[in-house]
């Protein structure tokens, strides 16, 4: 059984930088294997350790009204998703501790309520649970989490324009654990033929990868794009060229 998965790069033209690895207007490079990559329609392994899971409400304006809609959440050590419901299998919204600064804080209201923020966004997401005790498990839950992620240490920015809580994103050197034969990277390049080519072909990627993974050797990307043709890399090296 192999699990499919798109992943999205972003490659700055003739340099080669994965542009949204870095994050807008970051200086100092991502070097592998902590670049981030955007993971695209992927199931979390069954192996993962979920610390907490069940319904709460998100708070949301429609037409000017409150509104409060029911999520089914789980929580991972490094993430929380939401789904529309417990069935779904692709995620409405999904924070990542390890690419966000998050700062979490319980509010004094007549329903069990805490509050999401992200060091750079302007969103302010704000949860109900149905009652105290269940309000305490999740923020017991969280506290610890956000406080000690890698985005919290390092005051990692989110980009909203981004949509960075659609997203799931994942270190490059996770890929070791989680590839397997067959696995699709679609990739977006800067180059004036790669957007003709999206453009005729009415597609979001002009360039795709596949992944190989051998037990010997390890992880390597078999890559077709317009400027080299077919070209086999390692994974390492796939990533760091892309971050040149």
């Amino acid at each position: 059984f192999v699990r499919f998965y798109q992943v999205k790069l972003m490659l700055k033209k003739g340099m080669g930088m994965m542009k949204g690895m870095m994050g807008e207007e970051k200086k100092k490079k991502t070097v592998f294997p902590n670049a981030p990559l955007n993971i695209f329609n992927w199931a979390p392994p069954q192996f993962e350790q979920e610390l907490i899971k069940g319904e709460l409400k998100v708070h949301k304006k429609v037409l000017g009204m409150d509104k409060w809609v029911p999520l089914f959440c789980v929580l991972y050590p490094n993430r929380i998703v939401f789904y529309k419901a417990e069935q779904d299998r692709t995620p409405k919204y999904i924070f990542n501790f390890g690419f966000l600064c998050l700062d979490l804080k319980l509010l004094q209201k007549d329903t069990p309520q805490f509050e999401l923020t992200a060091l750079g966004s302007k969103k302010v997401w704000t949860f109900q649970a149905t009652n105290q005790q269940w309000l305490n498990s999740w923020f017991n839950a969280l506290k610890p989490l956000i406080d000690n992620s890698f985005g919290r240490k390092n005051y990692l920015n989110a980009n909203d324009k981004e949509k960075w809580w659609k997203h799931n994103k994942i270190k490059a050197g996770q890929m070791y654990n989680l590839a397997s034969n067959g696995d699709v990277i679609l990739m977006t390049t800067d180059s004036m033929t790669a957007g003709v080519a999206r453009k005729t072909n009415q597609c979001e990627f002009d360039s795709v990868a596949l992944i190989m993974s051998f037990q010997n050797y390890g992880l390597f990307v078999l890559e077709v794009n317009s400027d080299v043709g077919v070209n086999l890399l390692t994974w390492a090296d796939f990533v760091n060229k892309a971050q040149k």
